[in-house]
């Protein structure tokens, strides 16, 4: 039961840090609109792109284009700093990529 409540509370500080980035770089009324474009084009909540992050890219792509890997990086930033965990960006690491890596830190200071 804890390891769930761990799980959605981290998606929702990952929902809160993508909400965040995109309302930074783009106006937070924007935010609302890309929550509607995830819900109608892909079948996902902002909160379950935690587990599937390549979603989250594919719809920062066609939204975003070309500065899709600045605003993956924003977000990553940004979750990892709620997250408490020191951020270090790694050439063309992808959001996935970042998430990957931020669930093995989690799960190794779960284990400490």
């Amino acid at each position: 039961m804890k390891n769930d409540e761990d799980s959605r509370g981290t998606k929702t500080i990952f929902g809160n840090a993508i909400e965040k980035a995109v309302s930074d770089l783009f106006g937070e009324h924007v935010v609302p609109a890309f929550n509607q474009h995830l819900s109608c084009f892909y079948n996902i909540t902002i909160c379950d792109v935690f587990d599937n992050p390549t979603v989250l890219s594919e719809a920062l792509y066609k939204n975003f284009q070309s500065v899709t890997p600045t605003i993956e990086r924003a977000i990553a930033k940004r979750f990892y700093n709620y997250m408490g965990i020191q951020f270090t960006p790694v050439p063309g690491c992808t959001l996935a990529g970042y998430v990957e890596i931020a669930k093995r830190l989690i799960a190794g200071n779960q284990h400490n």
